[in-house]
């Protein structure tokens, strides 16, 4: 009887043993070709880069998509390895660092008294699916301003927004999209630096 129970024991916890599937993790580093000014209109200023601004879903790990543009869900197997606000913020500090605008650049962590602040908003990050699920996209929409640090007030503003069809259904197409639209942006925003600093 012992003998009996003791086999019983065995396969009733080796045999439901249950396998949790892997989870794969996924960051985003952008390779954008910053371009450079002869100018040295921001030369003499220092600049801040304070931590973007984001939905709280945006500060998590967990990774999001929308179906026919209303329902918010997550994929189970895949998330970020940082969260997309802090991604965002690293990817604005390594830009600024390395289009060398500004004499100094300092992240939000910075003690330093800076002459202006860069604050950036993440409107959406976010992988799209049509209500079919046969059609799938990555969009990021982010909000710039510049602020004076003395007077506190905004000296420039802008908006952009880039929409990125994706080569699979599933999160590798997401974030392959996120990143080329995130890369975009970036971009764009490297432009706008460069009108404002001639």
């Amino acid at each position: 009887m012992k003998y009996f129970s003791l086999v019983f024991l065995v396969f009733l916890f080796g045999g439901c043993s249950i396998k949790v599937p892997a989870v794969t993790s996924y960051k985003i580093d952008t390779k954008v070709k910053t371009k450079r000014i002869m100018t040295n209109g921001c030369k003499k200023s220092s600049i801040k880069v304070a931590k973007a601004f984001a939905p709280t879903y945006l500060s998590m790990t967990d990774m999001f998509y929308v179906v026919d543009g209303q329902k918010q869900l997550s994929y189970n197997s895949s998330k970020w390895a940082i969260s997309p606000k802090s991604m965002v913020t690293q990817e604005f500090e390594k830009l600024l660092r390395d289009s060398n605008f500004y004499g100094v650049v300092t992240s939000y962590k910075s003690r330093a008294k800076t002459d202006f602040v860069v604050e950036v908003s993440i409107d959406e990050f976010m992988q799209h699916f049509s209500k079919d699920l046969k059609r799938t996209y990555g969009v990021v929409t982010l909000t710039l301003n510049i602020i004076n640090t003395k007077t506190l007030k905004v000296v420039s503003s802008k908006h952009f927004t880039y929409r990125v069809d994706t080569n699979s259904l599933d999160a590798d197409g997401g974030v392959d999209s996120l990143k080329i639209a995130l890369s975009e942006v970036l971009s764009e925003v490297n432009d706008y630096f460069i009108e404002n600093c001639r």
